[in-house]
């Protein structure tokens, strides 16, 4: 008889120290967290350009009820019968028995994902999107993807994971807000457009080219501009242009042409060559 005293009280005690989260729950004004872990496994990498970029994240089920083990442990009767009745109905009537029924169950577990502020070009999706059968303890692999249309003015985004723990019958049990920041891969792109195909000057002179620039890359750049060809020169060396993703600007590029007394009008070609500071290497063009 004293065993089964014993046995009773420590049933009894380990789930009211169990059910301390339901508790909570029914009581609470604000909506709840789902009482998960997620988290990225290993580097974030950049967000390439018109393909998926995978970054994978793994899964940690943290409701601090196991209902398998509990099932197991105590029994069916127990926890479907004995407990809603005595924790659930007791508590709250109807009412408290359906909130403790739909905590203790194998929940589900959504997860959706968004781009904060709605950024132009960026989309996310994690797979899988849903997991059920799920209670304390339970681990998953998913992989978020993340694909950017085309060059953005954006190039950088947060990634929102809406993570949605669900009872018995669906019934909403709280949501948690995972936030990863990204990045899109560098893209250097310049468009550069002389606004007059051909210049008539005298010999030893200084003349403008006016021309067009665009920063048709997705980040703000700084493009150093010069002037290279037959015999020509920038009198005051290059220009620094700063440039922001998306945008034109309007510059005169200043050429100085050789003096020569035998000069009668040779023709000569003028490129216009620009290039990011940070990138020497990406060279552009545009001649005249």
């Amino acid at each position: 008889m004293k065993s089964i005293r014993d046995s009773l009280a420590i049933t009894l005690m380990i789930a009211i120290l169990l059910l301390i989260p339901f508790c909570c729950i029914v009581r609470a004004e604000e909506q709840p967290d789902a009482e998960e872990n997620l988290w990225v496994v290993g580097d974030i990498p950049e967000v390439k350009i018109g393909k998926d970029t995978t970054i994978y994240l793994h899964f940690e089920d943290k409701a601090g009820l196991n209902y398998t083990y509990l099932v197991e442990r105590f029994g069916w009767v127990v926890v479907h019968l004995e407990w809603p009745i005595l924790f659930g109905y007791l508590r709250g009537g109807r009412e408290g028995m359906e909130e403790f029924q739909n905590y203790a169950c194998l929940h589900s577990l959504e997860f959706q994902a968004y781009i904060e502020g709605n950024v132009t070009g960026w989309h996310a999706i994690v797979e899988p999107s849903l997991i059920t059968g799920s209670t304390s303890g339970k681990k998953a692999n998913l992989t978020l993807k993340v694909r950017i249309d085309g060059p953005t003015v954006q190039p950088m985004a947060n990634v929102v994971i809406k993570v949605i723990r669900k009872g018995r019958g669906g019934e909403i049990l709280g949501v948690t807000y995972h936030k990863i920041s990204l990045k899109a891969e560098h893209v250097y792109l310049l468009d550069i457009k002389p606004l007059k195909g051909a210049v008539e000057v005298l010999p030893g002179s200084i003349f403008s080219v006016p021309v067009e620039i665009t920063n048709r890359g997705n980040y703000i750049e700084t493009f150093r501009v010069s002037v290279e060809g037959d015999d020509v020169a920038t009198p005051f060396g290059s220009q620094l242009l700063t440039i922001n993703p998306g945008e034109t600007i309007k510059t005169n590029i200043q050429v100085h042409t050789p003096f020569s007394f035998f000069d009668l009008g040779t023709a000569r070609n003028i490129e216009i060559k620009a290039y990011p500071v940070g990138s020497p290497e990406s060279v552009f063009t545009a001649g005249i």
